[in-house]
């Protein structure tokens, strides 16, 4: 089973919350700006990373589902 780290976890996270922001115009749902990542409240860092893991999780078990002549 292929895994990742706590910090690759943080870097996903990280990266689909400025892609959510790349089409949000940088705003939130609220519609106030997004802060920067570093300036996320503990909680919201953990909710997007649980989300990253999951993706990650999911997508890791698709392809073990979707093996090429199956």
């Amino acid at each position: 089973m292929v895994g990742i780290t706590d910090y690759g976890i943080e870097q996903m996270a990280k990266q689909a919350y400025y892609a959510y922001g790349s089409v949000t115009d940088h705003k939130n749902y609220q519609g106030l700006p997004m802060p920067e990542w570093e300036n996320l409240t503990y909680k919201i860092r953990e909710a997007w990373k649980a989300a990253a893991r999951y993706c990650w999780n999911e997508g890791y078990t698709w392809k073990l589902m979707h093996k090429p002549g199956k």
